[in-house]
């Protein structure tokens, strides 16, 4: 399993963080850019486990950014039919936070979404929020929340 994040066209610098002895941080770029950021699939993010893993991704954006997990790293995934899990925080000029399966989602509705304006981008640029996203292969579960 692989996880990649896009972020919107002029979105602020994000800091990305897999949960494991050592903080790995990655900035992304903006512009609609795909990039993958942690390959679980070969157990090669240490204390992850196959097909584990907690993502924490704290920004001060103000457009929508989307995490992605994966069975390929093959990029890009959006159109074409590589199955993903995706969630979208911001989505729809930061009125909704969702999750569904595809990019685009299938049919083009999330599975479920939130309007509750805590688990959706801060509309202060000074001031950044943080997110958690966890997928659990093994298990069966996959899960995001505000910290």
């Amino acid at each position: 399993s692989s996880l990649a994040l896009r972020r919107a066209r002029g979105a602020p610098r994000d800091a990305l963080r897999p949960m494991s002895a050592d903080w790995r941080w990655v900035n992304l770029p903006g512009h609609f850019s795909e990039q993958i950021v942690a390959d679980v699939g070969d157990g090669s993010v240490e204390d992850a486990g196959i097909g584990r893993l907690c993502i924490v991704v704290q920004t001060n954006a103000t457009s929508s950014f989307h995490v992605s997990f994966s069975r390929s790293s093959s990029l890009p995934f959006r159109g074409t039919d590589e199955p993903v899990l995706r969630f979208v925080v911001g989505k729809r000029r930061n009125t909704i936070t969702s999750v569904g399966l595809g990019n685009p989602y299938l049919r083009k509705e999330p599975i479920d979404f939130t309007r509750n304006p805590d688990a959706l981008l801060s509309s202060d640029p000074e001031r950044s929020r943080t997110y958690w996203f966890l997928y659990d292969r093994n298990v069966g579960v996959a899960a995001m929340g505000v910290q």
